[in-house]
């Protein structure tokens, strides 16, 4: 048995020693991607309030990012064509099986390309994001200065505000 069937063996093992975790991990299968977009709403919603033209580029630049390594990984997970262990393997517990290629996984890519932690994730981002930081600054920049201004700044406060928050 090769490393990577004993692994996902010893990790179907635990899967099936904890049915209380199912619920959660089929709702993270389910709607893992819309909490996902939800994290970098909010990561934008941070930067927009930082009013650094640098904050708000990478803000917007880390969706664009994962979108252009999942573009790019597309016809490579076609291409290997990996058989998907819940297609391959019997008696094990499925929650949720897609039949397209597995390796290289969307969600991995995704992840990575917005957290730079996994190889084609983070070289799509990190080289996308370094060509695109110009054009994205100037864009961001010229936002703010039209009436379109608070998507990427959040409102001054006045001073009296400020003092009366604290």
């Amino acid at each position: 048995m090769n490393l990577d069937t004993r692994i996902f063996l010893d990790i179907n093992d635990f899967a099936r020693n904890t049915p209380w975790l199912h619920p959660i991990m089929s709702g993270y299968a389910n709607y893992g991607v819309a909490l996902f977009a939800g994290l970098l709403l909010a990561g934008w919603w941070v930067a927009r309030r930082q009013a650094s033209v640098e904050h708000m580029v990478a803000a917007v630049w880390a969706p664009i990012g994962a979108l252009a390594a999942l573009a790019i990984n597309q016809p490579i997970s076609g291409a290997v064509n990996e058989t998907r262990p819940c297609i391959a393997l019997h008696e094990i517990v499925v929650l949720h099986c897609n039949n397209d290629g597995s390796f290289p996984s969307d969600h991995a890519i995704m992840a990575g390309a917005v957290a730079t932690g996994l190889v084609l994730g983070a070289v799509v981002s990190l080289a996308g994001f370094w060509l695109a930081r110009p054009a994205l600054g100037w864009l961001l920049t010229q936002i703010a200065r039209t009436p379109l201004q608070n998507l990427v700044t959040a409102p001054a406060q006045s001073t009296a505000a400020q003092g009366n928050s604290r």
